[in-house]
């Protein structure tokens, strides 16, 4: 009736060709899924270069005008600086004439009264109804006066480059009047 050995070849047969379709299954599907993930890494290392290329770019890009930026801002200083040397010369030209012409009219003064009060406030004294009938002037010692003029020359500077400063920080757009 039954060959049982035959029976167990069918069998063996069947499971192995079983296994094999599943391998074969397997092994198909493994292979489109390897393809898939190698041109999904190919789109994303292409990705990933743009990305990179387009950054470098930018990089460029922002350092090309960055340059630009520095040339047009020293243009622009060199210009601030020039006018802040002219207008410092010009005012130590202003100065040098009013310090001149100070010296000549007989330098800094003061005005002194000719009568100085000595004694008690309480006594009676009479006074001229002129406004200054009874003052006089008196030359500053020559280091005050000295002194004084360094010191306005130096305020002076000081308000020269202040405006200057003000006018750097306007042109370079960091404020706007």
């Amino acid at each position: 009736m039954f060959n049982l050995p035959l029976l167990y070849i069918k069998i063996g047969a069947g499971i192995a060709l079983f296994v094999g379709l599943l391998f074969i299954g397997h092994s198909v599907a493994e292979h489109w899924r390897d393809q898939g993930r190698e041109e999904i890494q190919v789109q994303w290392d292409k990705e990933r270069r743009d990305t990179e290329i387009a950054k470098w770019e930018a990089i460029q890009k922002r350092n090309e005008d960055n340059a630009k930026l520095v040339l047009l801002y020293e243009a622009k200083n060199e210009e601030i600086r020039g006018e802040y040397e002219r207008r410092i010369e010009l005012q130590n030209r202003a100065n040098s004439r009013n310090i001149s012409d100070l010296l000549a009219a007989g330098g800094l003064r003061i005005k002194v009264p000719t009568t100085v009060c000595s004694g008690f406030a309480s006594q009676a004294t009479t006074q001229s109804t002129g406004l200054d009938n009874e003052t006089s002037s008196t030359r500053l010692p020559e280091q005050v006066e000295s002194n004084l003029l360094a010191y306005a020359e130096e305020r002076d500077r000081e308000i020269i480059q202040l405006g200057t400063c003000q006018n750097w920080i306007i042109s370079h757009g960091f404020y706007s009047p």
